[in-house]
């Protein structure tokens, strides 16, 4: 590939039709093997990212991927293995290593597929897919562009810690031997950027970025570049707040982790395990009567967008926390077993959380 060229687009039909063959193989063999009964998830990834540090490209990476997981379950016992050999010969050495597995597992009663009735009925496109078709050089320059737009933004901001670029796409499926045979596709493509801040009292840096399924809605380069230095040259000579009652005001950052030691909360391993503040919370209040957290796994273009999860199992809107309750946990099939109640549909996470609540400009959260 020249620095010319632009990157071509995965031809996901073929994908898709070469991935079935392979899961519908993969799960023959289990079943032949002794398997009761198995799942397979196979995913295959190409994508290019560019790193650039004062005008010079510093790192060039293309990567195209293919890798198959499978996991077989003999009664009560489980095991599994994955494999980047696609190959007949490939696939049974995974398959039998699997097996081999869970002939020395514990057995355990939580353990095992997820209900066919709990699977999706109807695969709605969630329009996750927007190749970005541009050239090596084409990406290049926007690295630049990024990076160069911070450092001509103020004498202060002295250096560049590295502005990148990069743009993924991908295509997994999720098959099982009760009838499960589920394909999730989509896109990702990013712009990030690294500036340092200097004055008398020291050195500063920080970092602004954009990332979306479609690189119509990204920022634009320059304003990521001028974004980061803003945050670089904020952080400089830092001043002592007086004493006093105010506000406390969370960047998206922080407030992002504070939602999400909550979200870890009432995830089900920690409830099963007891390791979790908020055990048989459900139903209480915890926060103020105008705080609501959501999610939306059908969001289009959504960063978290899915159909079914980790388990096959359908994704639904929920709420997390209404009108400041406890109103669902996150579990999955496995979890939810455990806790002796039904799964949410949150096998591997929350899918798009939003928070929401009264809006109000910043100078009125400052009051």
């Amino acid at each position: 590939m020249t620095t010319q060229q632009k990157i071509q687009p995965m031809q996901l039909e073929s994908e898709k039709s070469q991935m079935q063959m392979l899961a519908e193989t993969t799960l023959t063999l289990a079943q032949q093997g002794g398997a009761t009964s198995a799942s397979v998830r196979i995913g295959r990834s190409q994508g290019v990212s560019i790193e650039v540090r004062n005008g010079t490209v510093d790192t060039l990476e293309f990567n195209k991927d293919s890798g198959v997981s499978v996991t077989v379950y003999m009664g009560e016992q489980k095991g599994s293995a994955s494999t980047s050999d696609c190959s007949e010969i490939g696939l049974k050495s995974t398959v039998d290593a699997a097996l081999a597995i869970a002939k020395f597992t514990g057995k355990d009663p939580y353990a095992g597929l997820a209900e066919p009735e709990l699977y999706p009925t109807s695969f709605a496109d969630l329009d996750l897919t927007h190749p970005w078709e541009l050239s090596i050089e084409q990406f290049i320059e926007l690295a630049k562009a990024a990076e160069s737009a911070g450092l001509i933004l103020d004498k202060r901001i002295v250096n560049s810690d590295g502005a990148s670029v990069s743009t993924h796409q991908s295509i997994q499926l999720h098959g099982n031997s009760l009838g499960l045979m589920g394909f999730s596709q989509g896109t990702r493509h990013s712009i990030h950027t690294v500036l340092i801040a200097e004055d008398q009292h020291g050195m500063e840096r920080d970092y602004y970025y954009s990332s979306s399924r479609n690189p119509l809605n990204l920022i634009s380069a320059e304003e990521i570049g001028k974004k980061a230095a803003q945050r670089a040259l904020a952080r400089l000579n830092p001043g002592q707040a007086k004493q006093g009652y105010f506000p406390v005001l969370f960047s998206p950052e922080v407030a992002r982790g504070l939602i999400g030691n909550y979200l870890s909360a009432i995830s089900g391993g920690a409830l099963y395990r007891k390791t979790s503040f908020l055990l048989d919370s459900m139903g209480q209040q915890i926060f103020p009567e105008w705080l609501n957290i959501s999610e939306n796994p059908h969001l289009k273009q959504g960063l978290a967008s899915a159909i079914f999860d980790g388990d096959g199992v359908a994704t639904n809107p929920k709420l997390f926390v209404e009108q400041g309750n406890v109103s669902s946990y996150l579990l999955s099939c496995y979890s939810a077993r455990k806790l002796k109640t039904q799964t949410t549909g949150n096998s591997g996470g929350a899918f798009n959380v939003e928070v929401f609540g009264p809006r109000h400009e910043f100078s009125q959260l400052l009051a």
